[in-house]
């Protein structure tokens, strides 16, 4: 049986990389802060900035492509934030799917289809905290 050559497992992931993904979750954390409290996108950056302990310069920053290189704890506080906005997220369409279940609506129904999808998509994001 051949050896495996363990080198071409390793992911390998560039600045570049760890950038464009920050820059996603920092967009989809102001876009969610944005929608909880009613406020535009720009000033939702304070809130995240409260959550994250990340300063709202270098979220903007970050979105606007600005920094070369993210920081660790920078990166970890995004991904921590993010995880638990998909967390809430899952647990609010899994409550919701209870509900309309207990409301005698047919399976086929399409709120409960639609509502599976949005559940589906969610614990795969999480999965792969993208």
């Amino acid at each position: 049986m051949p050896r495996r050559n363990i080198i071409q497992e390793v992911t390998i992931m560039t600045a570049a990389v760890y950038t464009d993904r920050a820059r996603a979750w920092t967009r989809l954390l102001e876009r969610a802060a944005a929608e909880k409290h009613g406020v535009a996108e720009r000033d939702a950056r304070t809130f995240v900035a409260q959550k994250t302990g990340i300063a709202p310069g270098t979220l903007e920053n970050i979105r606007n492509g600005r920094i070369k290189a993210i920081a660790v704890h920078v990166f970890d506080a995004l991904r921590g934030a993010v995880e638990g906005e998909l967390t809430r997220e899952i647990a609010r369409l899994e409550h919701e799917l209870q509900m309309l279940r207990q409301s005698n609506a047919d399976y086929r129904d399409d709120q409960i289809s639609e509502v599976q999808a949005y559940l589906a998509k969610a614990r795969q994001s999480l999965e792969g905290k993208q």
